[in-house]
């Protein structure tokens, strides 16, 4: 019973910590669950086996916490895991650097956009021309109106390339973008996410 009661705690405190922002970190809910896992032995549960009081039992006394050392191993396994992956990927994001070369070749952007802010999608897709791609695709919703009559300003600029569609979905809007695209790579963005210059 006191196993059961143990093991409900910590799957309890690992299905908090996917569902609220405050516990989404596993070294949050390792620590919790923990700390409870040792109280819920050590202070309630032996309390009621043994039929003494709560204040009776010192759960920081230092031989009951190496008589339950066991506790430790899994909850360090984890932790040790978790925060050993958060420290690679850190040093390496550190380390990154773009990959400058002369490997030039020809480029499509294809943007999906449904029913979005026309002021952000313009903003965005100054940066991306100012990438000089060979083409922009822009799907568009065609009910989307204010976009399209936006959009009109960037008809001088034969890269921008406009395609009113009917969208069920995003992945439809993509594969109608990705099939009108005519050169070697295609570039997937959305609609609110700006370039900087490398």
């Amino acid at each position: 019973m006191q196993a059961l009661i143990i093991a409900t705690i910590g799957f309890i405190l690992v299905l908090l910590s996917f569902r609220y922002r405050a516990l989404r970190h596993w070294g949050t809910a390792l620590l919790l669950a923990f700390f409870l896992v040792v109280v819920s032995d050590q202070w309630v549960l032996s309390s009621w086996e043994r039929g003494s009081s709560l204040g009776a039992i010192n759960i920081f006394d230092p031989e009951y916490l190496l008589k339950r050392i066991w506790y430790i191993i899994p909850f360090g396994l984890v932790g040790a895991a978790s925060w050993g992956t958060w420290i690679v990927r850190w040093v390496l994001s550190r380390r990154y650097k773009p990959l400058v070369n002369d490997y030039r070749t020809s480029t499509s952007v294809v943007v999906p956009s449904y029913r979005e802010d026309p002021n952000v999608l313009i903003r965005c897709l100054e940066t991306w021309l100012q990438d000089d791609p060979n083409e922009v695709i822009l799907v568009i919703d065609i009910d989307d109106t204010e976009v399209l009559e936006r959009l009109e300003e960037f008809s001088y600029d034969e890269r921008v390339r406009i395609i009113p569609f009917k969208h069920h979905g995003k992945r439809s809007a993509l594969g109608v973008g990705i099939h009108a695209a005519r050169y070697e790579i295609v570039v997937l963005t959305n609609y609110d996410t700006a370039w900087g210059s490398i």
